[in-house]
């Protein structure tokens, strides 16, 4: 068993996609190795860490259990909501403690992104001839 931490971060560059991974060592110093990488253009940002019994234990099973959320089966990258990746840590039997340190801010900011859908009828109401637009691009 090896003690460590499962990190979740975020990238400006891909919203809507966490890096679930795990360490040893503290994992705003993890953070930072990856954000030195010429791979990403903008730094990774922590948005929640867990304190765990075994962190490669913990890594493989919450990686089983989202592995229909993954982007690339070769990647630790994962499209979902973060509340999910939270519950779905917090639940893991290797979790000790869960420590948010940006989920509150990603929590608003997917629900505003959620606020920002809107319907067509909104879309229409907003154009000068909503009657044209219908006919010559055939909204409904």
């Amino acid at each position: 068993m090896t003690y460590g931490f499962v990190y979740v971060l975020s990238n400006p560059a891909m919203p809507g996609i966490f890096k679930i991974g795990r360490t040893e060592r503290p994992p705003r110093e993890r953070m930072d190795e990856l954000s030195k990488s010429t791979a990403v253009p903008f730094d990774f940002e922590l948005v929640l860490f867990a304190q765990v019994d075994d962190s490669v234990a913990a890594e493989a099973e919450i990686h089983r259990e989202l592995r229909n959320r993954r982007v690339n089966m070769s990647r630790e990258f994962f499209r979902m909501p973060i509340d999910e990746i939270r519950r779905t840590i917090q639940q893991n039997e290797h979790t000790c403690d869960i420590c948010d340190v940006e989920f509150d801010l990603m929590v608003w900011q997917e629900q505003q992104d959620q606020n920002q859908r809107f319907p067509i009828e909104h879309f229409l109401s907003q154009c000068h001839d909503p009657i044209h637009w219908k006919m010559h691009y055939g909204f409904d």
